[in-house]
């Protein structure tokens, strides 16, 4: 399909975005481009960043808690954005993921009237089927690295610990025309959006609206008006509501999801009562009802 040139002229041309990306970089096949973009931020290289690299072909692609995101080639949108934030909050990093679960989720809806959704913390899904049934086609994972150092201010020169957002690299995979194997031991249903619109989906008009869509919410986290993409991840979230089951280092804790805190938290209800709060960073897996 032409559309599906990914290259950085035909990307960026009619795209229309203010912050994302200054560069693009294409490649046939990589181990990852997470590793790509961890090495151009090493260059130090500001007319670089932020930078996006995509490929047909991951050959050691990754999701979160390290496992295998294998796809066949030029099936699936496989990019990283590698960014420098400086300006953004350590604390604040989880807004990187909202935004780009929201603009991707945003995206599909826009370009193939698909019911796009989010599991938390990571996951993109599909509406299928009757029932309110979803299937997932794809995922988030972030990676960033913080400084700290001391500064002294005020009568009393007291040192104060100040941190920052050194680099932070989004990566992303989404099923387009060919879902994963059905002997690959998903631990969640999945599928592709070819095989729910019955055609297949040319890549670039979905990459271009995916940029677009992240730019806005970039613009809006640099302005420091964070409060409507919290709002609009927390509305895209179908895990709100459920009874799930969240797998951590100290045991599952089943119960039902109760609501989603602004540090990203989710807060879930044990029978006993107790509401867990439960961190991405803190969690090996969640099932929700329909998946158990």
């Amino acid at each position: 399909m032409d559309d599906d040139d990914l290259t950085h002229e035909p990307l960026l041309a009619q795209l229309h975005t203010s912050m994302l990306p200054r560069r693009v970089e294409w490649y046939p096949e990589v181990g990852s481009t997470m590793d790509i973009a961890r090495e151009r931020l090493k260059q130090h290289d500001p007319q670089h960043i932020p930078l996006l690299v995509l490929t047909d072909v991951q050959t050691s692609g990754r999701g979160r808690r390290g496992r295998a995101w294998i796809t066949p080639p030029g099936s699936a949108l496989l990019f990283s954005l590698a960014l420098r934030p400086d300006w953004l909050p350590p604390a604040r990093v989880v807004t990187l993921v909202w935004m780009t679960g929201v603009a991707v989720c945003e995206a599909i809806t826009a370009t193939t009237g698909l019911p796009a959704r989010l599991k938390w913390p990571n996951d993109v899904l599909l509406r299928v089927g009757s029932h309110d049934s979803t299937a997932k086609i794809g995922g988030i994972i972030l990676e960033s690295s913080c400084s700290a150092s001391f500064t002294t201010s005020g009568e009393n020169r007291a040192p104060t610990l100040i941190s920052h957002i050194v680099w932070a690299i989004i990566g992303c995979g989404l099923n387009i025309n060919t879902s994963p194997p059905i002997d690959m031991g998903l631990r969640y249903p999945a599928t592709c959006l070819a095989e729910q619109l019955g055609r297949p989906v040319p890549r670039r008009p979905l990459m271009r609206m995916i940029l677009q869509r992240m730019d806005h919410w970039y613009s809006q986290l640099y302005a420091d008006k964070a409060d409507e993409l919290f709002e609009t991840w927390r509305g895209l979230l179908v895990t709100l509501g459920q009874t799930v089951e969240v797998e951590t280092e100290q045991g599952t804790i089943r119960g039902r999801a109760e609501d989603v805190g602004r540090d990203g938290r989710l807060h879930v209800r044990h029978h006993s009562g107790e509401i867990y709060m439960l961190s991405s960073g803190d969690v090996s897996g969640v099932r929700t009802r329909a998946s158990l």
